[in-house]
């Protein structure tokens, strides 16, 4: 995953959020061309919803940006994660973050409405310490998909409590 987002760094990723964006003239040209860079690569495959469809896409710009110049919140849940996942050994795979937060961030999108990337990096922050040392363990299962949908599930049931 760090390869492609080095490949990624050759583009200026927006750090506005969707909410500031969709409401500036401008801004629906930011829109658009992360919806641009996005839709080739597959990220946006089999979203009908417009809306949803250009939140997903300023969403993974947001998170691509935050990953590459290592916003500090991120970098605190990432090294939470792997630390979970090694607490005995420092050569044990932790949970990469980078791979389980984009297929989070379409899943959570897409099944609710007052999606925010600030509550959602809150509610990861929370979240993190959820990672488990499976090192060693055979659980036939792809576990980073399995932790992914885990924490996505949670986090929409934390969006519905918050207040809109």
């Amino acid at each position: 995953m760090k390869e492609v987002l080095n490949e990624l760094s050759k583009r200026n990723f927006t750090t506005l959020r969707y909410e500031v964006l969709s409401q500036l003239n401008a801004g629906k040209a930011v829109i658009r061309d992360a919806v641009n860079h996005w839709e080739p690569l597959g990220f946006l495959d089999g979203i009908k919803d417009d809306t949803k469809k250009e939140q997903i896409a300023v969403a993974y710009d947001n998170m691509a940006n935050d990953l590459l110049f290592e916003n500090e919140r991120v970098v605190k849940i990432d090294n939470r994660l792997n630390y979970n996942c090694r607490q005995d050994d420092k050569d044990k795979q932790g949970v990469e973050f980078a791979v389980i937060v984009f297929p989070m961030i379409r899943r959570i999108i897409c099944k609710i409405d007052n999606f925010n990337y600030d509550k959602f990096l809150g509610c990861l922050e929370k979240l993190s310490f959820l990672a488990i040392n499976y090192d060693g363990y055979d659980f036939k299962c792809d576990i980073e998909a399995e932790f992914c949908a885990l924490l996505s599930l949670i986090i929409e049931e934390m969006f519905k409590n918050f207040k809109k």
